[in-house]
């Protein structure tokens, strides 16, 4: 692979080869958002996401992803 990117809390990793073109959007300790594109096709936006246990946590990001959600229209 050519290209890495791990998230603020190091939970999450991505790896990518020299044909995709990635942009990070968002990180977050539980998701990362991403634009993905794959030489000259169209964009995809991806949620790598890497949940918690405890009900607090998974409560904050359901929060985080549909405050996402509703914003990722101006991307």
């Amino acid at each position: 692979m050519d290209h890495s990117y791990c998230n603020c809390s190091n939970k999450i990793w991505i790896i990518w080869t020299v044909e995709m073109d990635i942009t990070i959007f968002q990180d977050k300790k539980q998701h990362v958002l991403i634009k993905a594109t794959h030489l000259n096709n169209q964009p995809i936006f991806l949620t790598i996401v890497y949940a918690k246990c405890t009900k607090n946590h998974r409560r904050e990001l359901c929060n985080d992803l549909k405050e996402m959600a509703n914003n990722i229209q101006g991307i």
